[in-house]
């Protein structure tokens, strides 16, 4: 979906926020351990975004969003994939 249909489609918008909304309470169940270990990725940032959508959904930005979406995501797989992977030898 290209970028003018996402911002034309509530529908899509409120599945891609709630998508968001399960990474981000997901972080709370990771353990510290493991964070500290990989301190790289923005554990506090990706929970305060989801607080966000969650609590103050008036302030959500479609915007940030489809760019949390189509990027921060994509790079957060893309990492724990690698650590998957390293993990697995």
């Amino acid at each position: 979906m290209n970028k003018e249909a996402f911002f034309l489609d509530e529908d899509k918008q409120d599945l891609v926020v709630h998508s968001l909304e399960i990474i981000g309470e997901a972080t709370t169940h990771i353990s510290e351990k493991f964070k500290k270990e990989h301190d790289e990725i923005p554990w506090q940032e990706i929970r305060d975004f989801r607080n966000v959508m969650t609590h103050q959904y008036f302030r959500i930005d479609p915007e940030e969003v489809w760019t949390v979406a189509n990027t921060d995501v994509e790079d957060l797989y893309a990492f724990l994939l690698l650590i998957l992977n390293k993990n697995k030898k």
